[in-house]
């Protein structure tokens, strides 16, 4: 086990809302949310040791209280003490959740969530278990790295299955039992608990690496802004209504006092917003693909709009014009549109 030197870490109880918590917070940024199992409370050995692996880590950690009565629905159940557990931590890098048992049931929240996670003998064995499914349903959906760690001899696991997740890392213990204890074998016992310890430090540093590393997510463009001089919208509607043909959307309440237009059209999302000290973008611009390239070239010079041929790429029709505030707008012929990528 690699990690930082051991830290002397103060508890502290907290209200969660369903149950307790326990606070272990030694400074750092980020956290690991302990879960536990019906009847295995975060102070046993496997909890226990991962809360210690945590820490030393570099990691804070939150223990979650709680047992489970046999009442109502188990899922249900789970999620609620993990859903509590994030509220509380409010805002900041996502969590690694560590759960136990019964509240590998917050598999499917995870992966709703994108939360990296260790699962300790999670319940995935159709036969050993009525809610396999539910929580096998979760791992396949993970968009973010787990690790599952099982025994061999838990009728709860089942290893086959546990490699066939594609996010998943695996370690099974042999012989080991739903507790990932080797029944009479004290020695095989201790170790099985070690290398359960350093594989979770090991899974906790390698997801702080990933995160340091990870490129945004961008999925797309929302919109793109130009500015305006103040009252232009009469002019911004003449020229992206009517001669452009999109489609004018009311802004929300709480910027129509601004001024500006939005407008819409297919695969476009165009918003013009005030500026006071207004000056035209003439090289930075919007390129729009247009179905009909010369057609559109037509109505812009026959309604006085100037426009600029560019033909240095022999295999893409294209021009500019300037919108009425002098932004340089690109319009490019819908056949030849992606040429970015085309290179």
């Amino acid at each position: 086990m690699t990690g930082d030197a051991a830290v002397a870490v103060r508890p502290i109880d907290v209200d969660l809302g369903v149950c307790r918590g326990v606070r272990f917070d030694r400074g750092a940024d980020a956290w690991v949310i302990l879960l536990p199992g019906a009847n295995y409370p975060t102070t046993a050995p496997l909890l226990w040791f991962a809360r210690e692996a945590a820490l030393a880590a570099g990691r804070n950690v939150l223990a979650v209280i709680d047992s489970r009565d046999g009442s109502g629905d188990p899922q249900r159940w789970a999620e609620e003490r993990a859903e509590a557990a994030i509220r509380h931590l409010g805002d900041g890098p996502r969590p690694i959740l560590v759960a136990k048992s019964i509240t590998s049931l917050a598999a499917p929240l995870a992966a709703r969530l994108g939360l990296p996670a260790v699962w300790l003998t999670p319940l995935i064995n159709d036969a050993g278990t009525s809610v396999a499914k539910a929580v096998a349903d979760g791992l396949s959906g993970a968009s973010a790295p787990f690790l599952l760690i099982g025994g061999s001899a838990d009728p709860s696991w089942d290893g086959v299955r546990a490699r066939s997740f594609e996010r998943a890392l695996v370690l099974e213990i042999g012989d080991a039992d739903h507790a990932l204890q080797v029944p009479g074998d004290v020695n095989r016992s201790m170790d099985a608990l070690r290398s359960v310890s350093a594989a979770v430090a090991d899974f906790i540093g390698a997801v702080a690496r990933s995160t340091s590393h990870r490129p945004a997510q961008l999925t797309g463009i929302d919109h793109v802004q130009l500015a305006m001089p103040p009252d232009g919208e009469a002019q911004a509607r003449d020229f992206y209504g009517s001669l452009l043909g999109l489609q004018e959307v009311a802004k929300p309440a709480p910027l129509a006092q601004r001024g500006g237009c939005w407008f819409i059209g297919p695969g476009i999302r165009i918003h013009l917003g005030v500026s006071h000290d207004f000056h035209p973008a003439r090289k930075a611009h919007p390129a729009f693909r247009v179905r009909d390239l010369a057609a559109l070239r037509d109505r812009l010079t026959s309604s006085a709009v100037a426009v600029e041929d560019d033909n240095s790429l022999p295999a893409v029709r294209r021009f500019y014009a300037a919108d009425p505030f002098g932004n340089r707008i690109e319009f490019i012929d819908d056949g030849d549109g992606g040429f970015t990528e085309r290179g």
